[in-house]
C-alpha cells in the first residue's frame, strides 16, 4: 500500500493538535501527489481519489493553517486546496446546488452515489472552509461560489435528507450500476461534517433540533452487545470479544438488509465510534458521549482474546488482543482513533484561530469547576475555570513554549449578563473591552500579548440575571 491514506487520516485529530508541524507536513505530501485536474489520491502515489477523503483534505488544511502563527502555510497552499475542492464541485456538484451526484468511492471501500448526510455534510463544511480559505487569500469570488453552494446545500440536504418517522438524516441514492446503498440506514459517521464544523468554528450545517434527534438515534439503534451467544454477528470483521459492546456503522430498517448494501455495515470500529461520541459531546449529550468512550476503553483492557472471539479479514494485521495502545481496525495501533483528541475539544468547548491570535473556551464539562488541558500553535497549558450564581473567573496557565492573544471567547451562562470584566497577566491587569453575544463573550485587549511558559493570564467577569438590573 502508499502513503498518507485521506480517507482515514482525515479522522485523526490527536497529531495535528499536539504537533501542528506535524500536520502541515503531512498535507504537504498530500498535495504534493495531486493531479493537475486537482484530484487528490486517496493514498499518496495511488491513482485513485475517495471523495471523503478529498474532502477531509480540504478541512484538515483549514486546521493546519488555524494551529498556525500566520498565513504562510495557507499561502503555500491555497491554489492545490483550490483545485481540490474545485475536483469535487465539477464532478459531483455540476449544477452548484450542494448536492453530490456520481459514483463516490470512500473509506469503505465501496462506491455510492447520491447525497448522503455523512458524505453531504463533509462536502457543506469543506464548502464553508474553502470559502473561508479564499476570503482570507483576497479571493472574494471563490469564496461567493464556495459559500453559495454551501447555502444551497444547507437547504436541500436538510429538506431532502431528513426522515421524519425514523427521526434521522437518510441517503438519497441514485443507484447507479455498481454502487453500494446506505438505504434508509442509521449511519455512525450521519454528521461527520458537522463534527468536523463544530471543531474548526465553521457553524451549523443542519437544524441543531434535528441534529440532536439525530445523535439520539444513532446512540439507540447502533449498539452491540457481544455475549458470545449469538447475539451480535457480523458480516464482516468482528472486532467484538465476548461481553464486548459497542456501536455499528449503519442499523438498517429493511429486513432482510438489502444485498448492495455498504460494506462493513455490521461491524464496530472505534475510530468512528469516537467522532460520533465526541459529536454528541458538542451538543450537551454528555451521559452519550461519555458512555460510548466508556465503553470502547472497556473493550481495549489488555485482555487477549482467543481466535474464536474476534474475525479478521485477508488485508487485516490486526491480532485482535484487546491492547489499550493498538484499537483495532485494519490494522493494530490505526490511525483513525485519532478522533478521540475531539472529546477532549468538546467538553472544553474549545476554539482557536492562531493567525488571529484568538483563542475561546466554553466548557460543557464541569463549568463550574472545570480544568483541561489545551494546546496551540507554539505552546500548551491549563485551561481552568470556576462559575457561581454572579460570577466567573478563566485562567489560563501556559506551562510550555509561547501563546500569542488578542482576542478571547468564553462561554457564560445564557441567562446572565456580563456586567464588568477584569483581564490581568501574572499580577498586572490589562485595559480589555468585551461583547456579550447569547452565551459567549467576547474579551477584547487593546494590544497583542505575547504569553511565556509560566504566565498566567486571567479574566474575571461580574454577572447578573437578565432581565435584572446590575448590581451598583
Amino acid at each position: 500500500w502508499y502513503g498518507n491514506c485521506k480517507h482515514v487520516y482525515h479522522y485523526a485529530q490527536t497529531h495535528a493538535r499536539l504537533f501542528p508541524e506535524l500536520g502541515r507536513m503531512l498535507r504537504r505530501q498530500d498535495l504534493a501527489t495531486q493531479y493537475d485536474d486537482g484530484l487528490l489520491p486517496n493514498r499518496d502515489g495511488d491513482e485513485a481519489t475517495a471523495i471523503d477523503g478529498q474532502l477531509g483534505t480540504v478541512l484538515s488544511i483549514y486546521r493546519e493553517h488555524l494551529l498556525g502563527t500566520d498565513d504562510r502555510f495557507l499561502r503555500d497552499c491555497w491554489d492545490r486546496t483550490k483545485r481540490a475542492i474545485d475536483f469535487v464541485i465539477r464532478n459531483h456538484d455540476p449544477e452548484e446546488q450542494g448536492m453530490l451526484q456520481g459514483a463516490q468511492h470512500n473509506t469503505l471501500d465501496c462506491e455510492v452515489s447520491g447525497t448522503s448526510p455523512w458524505i453531504g455534510t463533509l462536502y457543506l463544511a469543506a464548502l464553508q472552509a474553502s470559502a473561508n480559505m479564499a476570503l482570507l487569500m483576497n479571493d472574494e469570488a471563490s469564496a461567493s461560489v464556495y459559500s453559495r453552494i454551501a447555502a444551497s446545500g444547507r437547504s436541500r440536504q436538510q429538506s431532502r435528507l431528513w426522515d421524519e418517522s425514523l427521526q434521522y438524516y437518510v441517503e438519497e441514492s441514485e443507484h447507479l450500476p455498481g454502487t453500494k446503498v446506505m438505504d434508509r440506514a442509521c449511519g455512525i459517521d450521519m454528521l461527520l461534517g458537522q463534527w468536523w464544523a463544530n471543531q474548526l468554528n465553521l457553524g451549523p450545517l443542519y437544524d441543531q433540533d434535528r441534529i440532536v434527534a439525530s445523535l439520539r438515534q444513532i446512540y439507540m439503534r447502533n449498539y452491540v452487545h457481544n455475549d458470545g451467544c449469538g447475539s451480535y454477528q457480523s458480516c464482516y470483521r468482528n472486532f467484538l470479544g465476548i461481553g464486548d459492546s459497542g456501536w455499528i456503522m449503519f442499523k438498517h430498517v429493511a429486513n432482510p438488509v438489502p444485498d448492495n448494501s455498504i460494506y462493513y455495515y455490521s461491524e464496530v470500529m472505534s475510530g468512528f465510534e469516537y467522532a460520533a461520541a465526541s459529536t454528541m459531546l458538542q451538543y450537551g449529550m454528555l451521559a452519550e458521549g461519555m458512555h460510548m468512550i466508556e465503553t470502547i476503553a472497556g473493550r481495549y483492557d489488555g485482555r487477549r482474546r482467543d481466535g474464536n472471539e474476534v474475525t479478521l479479514a485477508s488485508n487485516a494485521t490486526v491480532h485482535g488482543t484487546g491492547s489499550p495502545f493498538g484499537e483495532d481496525e485494519c490494522g493494530d495501533y490505526y490511525g483513525r482513533p485519532m478522533s478521540n483528541w475531539s472529546a477532549l475539544l468538546a467538553l472544553q468547548g474549545f476554539r482557536y484561530d492562531g493567525p488571529q491570535r484568538q483563542i475561546g473556551f466554553a466548557p460543557r464539562w464541569q463549568p463550574d469547576q472545570h480544568a483541561s488541558f489545551f494546546s496551540a500553535a507554539e505552546g500548551w497549558g491549563l485551561y481552568r475555570q470556576s462559575r457561581n450564581d454572579s460570577s466567573q473567573t478563566s485562567l489560563l496557565a501556559l506551562r510550555f513554549g509561547s501563546l500569542a492573544l488578542q482576542k478571547l471567547f468564553l462561554g457564560v451562562p445564557s441567562d446572565r449578563v456580563v456586567a464588568h470584566i477584569k483581564v490581568s497577566l501574572d499580577q498586572t491587569d490589562i485595559p480589555a473591552s468585551y461583547r456579550q453575544a447569547a452565551d459567549v463573550v467576547e474579551v477584547i485587549l487593546p494590544d497583542i500579548i505575547m504569553l511565556q511558559a509560566s504566565a498566567q493570564l486571567t479574566i474575571a467577569c461580574a454577572f447578573h440575571h437578565a432581565g435584572c438590573a446590575a448590581p451598583a
